[in-house]
């Protein structure tokens, strides 16, 4: 089951960073085993929370490239946090530029079927499905989601989109877990209900994730 992980963790890198070949500056690798404080948002991401538990913090001191806080399961579900920016000054992402943004995000994900970087993947649709980030949507009204089924191989994942604006940065959640394990549905919406309520419990000064 994890080489689909893998496999799903290197698609979703693709909708992020694309093709671009410009050299990265140095990227700083932080503990996985304890909590992780975000200087941009104030957040702290947990060890664990759920059935999910962290594998990845990095930095980049890029802006666009930003943070990557990435969780995992032994059941082959996967969670991906990024927090990044535009452009390499940071400037706030603006309303018009973050649904510009959200809009591309998703034709990235449905063309990813059509490009050779990794010959298991079969298949990517766009489903409507009832999202747990729905009640969330008055409390952060920047909010925007999406959900995809991915053929990979023999097997079937949903990816989970949601993206929303905090602090002047994009927030981006992907979570992938196996179509056939009704279980792992389940722990994806406890897992992004603990996340959302991390956002929405911090005070936002500017492109607000959260009303009080």
């Amino acid at each position: 089951m994890k080489i689909f992980t893998f496999i799903v963790v290197a698609l979703i890198s693709l909708t992020v960073f694309g093709t671009e070949k410009t050299a990265l500056p140095a990227v700083s690798n932080l503990p996985k085993d304890a909590p992780y404080l975000d200087e941009v948002t104030g957040v702290e991401f947990p060890a664990c929370t759920g059935f999910f538990c962290k594998e990845i913090v990095k930095k980049n001191p890029n802006p666009v490239f930003g943070t990557l806080v990435r969780y995992a399961n032994e059941r082959g579900s996967c969670a991906d946090v990024y927090i990044y920016s535009l452009n390499t000054v940071a400037d706030p992402v603006a309303e018009k530029e973050f649904e510009a943004h959200f809009a591309e995000t998703k034709e990235n994900i449905l063309s990813l079927a059509s490009k050779p970087e990794d010959g298991h993947l079969k298949s990517v649709s766009e489903k409507t499905m009832k999202s747990p980030a729905n009640e969330w949507m008055e409390k952060i009204p920047s909010l925007r989601q999406a959900t995809f089924l991915f053929g990979i191989a023999e097997d079937e994942y949903y990816s989970e989109l949601h993206m929303f604006l905090c602090k002047g940065r994009i927030i981006k959640i992907r979570i992938s877990y196996p179509s056939d394990i009704p279980e792992e549905a389940e722990n994806a919406k406890e897992f992004l209900n603990a996340l959302l309520s991390l956002f929405h419990n911090k005070t936002v000064d500017h492109n607000g994730c959260c009303t009080h």
